[in-house]
């Protein structure tokens, strides 16, 4: 429980900040002309990550913006590490896109050990009021929540071969 008001509210300020981050008026915007194409957040590469898997289960990704400092400072301020790059892809159960264009993954217990989060739960956050995102299943979600492969268990002990019954009365030999 004490996991998820964390993530609730590291989000909460994270979205907080990109949004005071100088995003434009939507009035101040051009229409789009009629059949002209737009890019979605997927399609463009993120410039910038806040890695937390080691606290969250999560590394959101930011694909607008120049200086991130504000994100670099939430990050790191939450025990994240922040990084000109993606997140990882491996181990992911799932991603959530978000309508400015950020992106929270979400991760398995191969990576995010006792932080991992199942489909079901990342799904919840994503989809909850506070994010009200898309949520897609990483393809190979089973396998992100599986436990490393370890080594066979030990073969049981071999039984102990029976010694033999002393013969009553005999003393033994010495």
């Amino acid at each position: 429980m004490y996991t998820a008001i964390k993530l609730a509210v590291v989000t909460t300020l994270m979205l907080a900040a990109v949004a005071a981050c100088g995003k434009k008026d939507a009035a101040s915007k051009p229409a789009e002309a009629a059949g002209e194409t737009t890019t979605t957040s997927a399609a463009v590469p993120a410039k910038a990550s806040c890695n937390m898997l080691t606290e969250l289960g999560t590394c959101n990704e930011y694909r607008s913006g120049t200086t991130f400092g504000l994100e670099k400072s939430l990050c790191e301020g939450y025990r994240g590490k922040f990084a000109s790059a993606g997140c990882p892809e491996e181990a992911q159960v799932g991603s959530c896109a978000m309508s400015d264009g950020e992106v929270k993954r979400y991760y398995g217990s191969k990576v995010a050990g006792e932080h991992a989060l199942s489909v079901e739960e990342a799904k919840s956050d994503c989809e909850s009021e506070l994010l009200k995102g898309k949520f897609t299943v990483d393809p190979n979600a089973a396998r992100a929540s599986a436990e490393e492969p370890s080594a066979p268990p030990p073969a049981p002990p071999a039984p102990k071969a029976a010694a033999p019954a002393a013969k009553a009365g005999l003393k033994p030999k010495r």
